[in-house]
């Protein structure tokens, strides 16, 4: 799994909060066969990543073997203002999966409010 921002981030570039990110997610099915219904979370948490800021869920509803597909987390609005925050997106394990090891991936990002630097 991969993921970027769009418009795409460069490394040390700040978001502005103004301009809700659309955050994207692909997705790939290095399994041997085609999986259906295959769910994608995000969670953003801030200092505290015991408390969620903002959740959201998709379904791929399917993903063929050796298939990658983007998912488009557009709905991020309106978010608490913080120093940091850590994106985490995880694709939940489809019955019957042995490996889950990159099930997760998380970044942490800055998010300003604008004219912040």
């Amino acid at each position: 799994m991969s993921l970027d921002f769009d418009p795409p981030l460069k490394p040390g570039e700040m978001l502005h909060i103004d301009r809700p990110p659309i955050l994207l997610a692909a997705v790939d099915n290095k399994g041997n066969q085609t999986e259906k219904a295959v769910i994608v979370k995000l969670r953003i948490t801030g200092n505290n990543d015991s408390d969620p800021i903002f959740t959201d869920k998709q379904t791929i509803s399917s993903l063929a073997q050796g298939e990658a597909k983007v998912v488009r987390f557009d709905r991020i609005t309106s978010m608490p203002h913080r120093s940091a925050y850590t994106v985490r997106v995880e694709v939940v394990p489809v019955d019957g999966e042995m490996n889950t090891a990159d099930n997760v991936k998380e970044i942490r990002v800055q998010i300003v409010a604008g004219g912040e630097r």
